[in-house]
C-alpha cells in the first residue's frame, strides 16, 4: 500500500527570511510543496509551512514508524537552524486529498 505523509509547521520568533533556508531542509527530506493528482498535468500548491511526501507501494515502513521519522527528522531539521516551533505530520493510506479556493462571498 502507498502512503501519504502531510508535513505541517509553526516557526517561534522566526522573521520571514528564515522560511525559505527551512524549505531548503525539508526538501533535502524528500518533502515537496506541491502534489500532483493521478492524470492531472498541472501540480496543486500547498499552502504556506506544508509539504508533503507520497512513499511508493514497495515502502518497507508502516505509517506509524513513516510518521515518527518524519517527526524526528523535521524537528530536527528546524532546530538545526536554532529555530524552534511546533510540527505536524500525519501518515495514511490508502488516502485521498482534495483542494479548494476560499473566497468571500459577493452579496
Amino acid at each position: 500500500m502507498s502512503l501519504l505523509a502531510i508535513v505541517t509547521f509553526d516557526l517561534h520568533g522566526a522573521v520571514p527570511s528564515e522560511y525559505p533556508r527551512v524549505n531548503r531542509k525539508l526538501a533535502n527530506l524528500g518533502l515537496e510543496k506541491r502534489l500532483c493528482r493521478k492524470g492531472a498535468e498541472t501540480p496543486t500548491v500547498l499552502p504556506a509551512n506544508t509539504f508533503a511526501r507520497r512513499y511508493a507501494t514497495k515502502c518497507k515502513k508502516d505509517a506509524p514508524a513513516v510518521r515518527n521519522d518524519l517527526c524526528e527528522n523535521v524537528r530536527g531539521a528546524i532546530a538545526s537552524l536554532g529555530l524552534r516551533g511546533n510540527v505536524f505530520v500525519a501518515v495514511g493510506g490508502p488516502w485521498a486529498w482534495g483542494t479548494r479556493r476560499a473566497s468571500p462571498s459577493k452579496a
